[in-house]
């Protein structure tokens, strides 16, 4: 007996758009009706919306973030392992991309660092690769003296004026550097790359937030304690793993003593200096040791502002004297009027009635005369009369 097939309508095809770039290209009027039947993030009707997810990859890639039908769209971390991805060719393993990212690709603002060559691009993205507005650094001079076991305050103190004077700003396209900042409005403008920057730490301050939560694949492969045994991630608010409750927030950690342990107390202290190093460069004492710049700074400014003090009372004094002159022409006690206004009482009042007549007369009178000078004479008709 034969077999009869499923008489039910065959599955569609998935549509291939590819990065779906040229949708408004094939539909002018609604591109995203061109994505429809594809698996493209922005095409309608595709299931589900943003979600958080975390993936280890074959090559040892890793990505955390959020994702569109498993797909990384919207904001993202990237760790490159033996590949490569987001649209991004050219990686080394252990580079990272963390920012906006549109249909699995590095799309928006973003920052990539590599650790082997020390550069560090901020900037624009499009499609994978650098294109906008951005800077490029390189820290590797920086690397170079931590490599070598030297303190990380004293390394950056040594390098950072080389690093910064070798920053490139400028305008990138297709992963090239086209041009430096300018102002003819053709390139990116210094205020327009600052302003991108700051837009960037933003975004950045977002996307870290999606790295390393619990359950996710990328915390379970790669957590690792200080001698490289797989751990758990200790993101338990309430549950703290036996000998770890020391690291409970506020009184509840303090009521357990610290593993006796060297290596973790010598890291312990590192962050205790680290921490009250930035909080130094951020937070200045109130009262200023003689002699120090911070104290020469103050005197400069209490100099200055006594200086705009006495600019603005000499502003104001001469203002005095123009409204005091105003006020005498007004009540027309300005020159040929200053016996009459030398008294009080009814000589100076009589005076300024009198001198306010005289003008009145006077404008009266001057343009009537305007109006008889500007009257034109009349014509004379022309005669009826035959020759």
């Amino acid at each position: 007996m034969a077999t009869t097939e499923s008489s039910g309508p065959p599955p569609d095809e998935i549509k291939f758009v590819n990065k779906g770039l040229r949708a408004p290209f094939h539909n002018p009027k609604n591109p995203q009706a061109y994505l429809e039947k594809s698996n493209h993030p922005y095409a309608p009707f595709t299931g589900n919306s943003l979600t958080w997810e975390s993936f280890v990859f074959d090559d040892g890639s890793t990505f955390e973030g959020l994702c569109r039908e498993e797909v990384p769209h919207g904001k993202g971390v990237i760790v490159f392992g033996n590949g490569w991805g987001g649209g991004i060719q050219q990686t080394n393993n252990g580079d990272m991309f963390e920012g906006e990212l549109y249909a699995g690709f590095a799309h928006g603002l973003g920052m990539y660092s590599s650790p082997k060559s020390g550069e560090v691009y901020r900037g624009e993205y499009y499609a994978g690769k650098r294109q906008g507005c951005g800077v490029l650094m390189n820290y590797g001079p920086f690397h170079k003296l931590l490599d070598k076991g030297e303190n990380p305050g004293a390394a950056w103190d040594k390098t950072k004026d080389k690093i910064f004077e070798s920053a490139k700003y400028g305008t990138w396209k297709k992963d090239y550097f086209v041009s430096g900042p300018e102002e003819t409005g053709r390139f990116c403008h210094i205020n327009e790359i600052k302003g991108t920057l700051e837009e960037l730490e933003s975004v950045l301050t977002q996307v870290r937030m999606f790295r390393y939560k619990p359950e996710g694949e990328v915390s379970t492969f790669t957590a690792q304690d200080a001698s490289g045994k797989p751990v758990e991630p200790l993101q338990d608010p309430l549950l703290y793993p036996h000998g770890t409750k020391y690291l409970a927030p506020g009184p509840a950690g303090q009521c357990f003593p610290v593993p006796e342990d060297e290596r973790l107390k010598g890291q312990l202290v590192a962050h205790a200096k680290n921490h009250k190093r930035i909080w130094d460069m951020y937070n200045l004492e109130y009262d200023a040791a003689p002699g120090s710049d911070l104290w020469k700074a103050e005197r400069w400014w209490k100099k200055e502002q006594e200086k705009q003090k006495a600019e603005r009372e000499k502003m104001y004094e001469k203002q005095e004297r123009r409204r005091r002159l105003m006020e005498r022409r007004f009540d027309g006690t300005d020159e040929g009027t200053s016996v009459a206004s030398s008294g009080s009482g009814p000589p100076r009042v009589l005076a300024s009635i009198s001198m306010q007549l005289a003008r009145g007369a006077d404008s009266v009178g001057k343009a009537l005369q305007s109006v008889a000078f500007q009257r034109r004479p009349r014509l004379a008709r022309p005669s009826r009369r035959s020759p």
